[in-house]
């Protein structure tokens, strides 16, 4: 009886070890998007937390070369969404990126590329 305890007690905590350490990571989805009709651009991002809690800022920049066009910022709890146009020229080729500070943390920049 003390042995089939043992083994139970071993079992419990073999297989609630990795839910305790799993639970505490906070997923994070970051989905950009550039599309081109015409001489418009539409810039958007989804930033998607794990939590209604999770604290989100975003700040989304239309760049041609070096030059910055465009920059829009937004934040929220849990998610934030952000679709704007821009005026672009065809034929250029444009550059999105998106930085994200997630729970007071700056994630690493995300970059997209296209041509109008």
């Amino acid at each position: 009886m003390k042995r089939a305890t043992a083994i139970l007690l071993a079992v419990i905590i073999v297989l609630t070890i990795p839910t305790t350490a799993f639970a505490a990571i906070t997923a994070l989805e970051i989905l950009p998007d550039l599309v081109f009709n015409g001489t418009t651009a539409t810039c958007e991002v989804t930033v998607l937390g794990d939590n209604t809690t999770d604290y989100i800022e975003v700040t989304m920049k239309l760049w041609r070369g070096s030059t910055c066009l465009n920059t829009w910022t937004d934040d929220g709890y849990g998610y934030v969404f952000m679709s704007k146009p821009a005026n672009v020229t065809k034929g250029q080729t444009y550059k999105l990126t998106i930085d994200v500070i997630f729970n007071g943390v700056a994630k690493p920049r995300i970059t997209i590329d296209g041509t109008c």
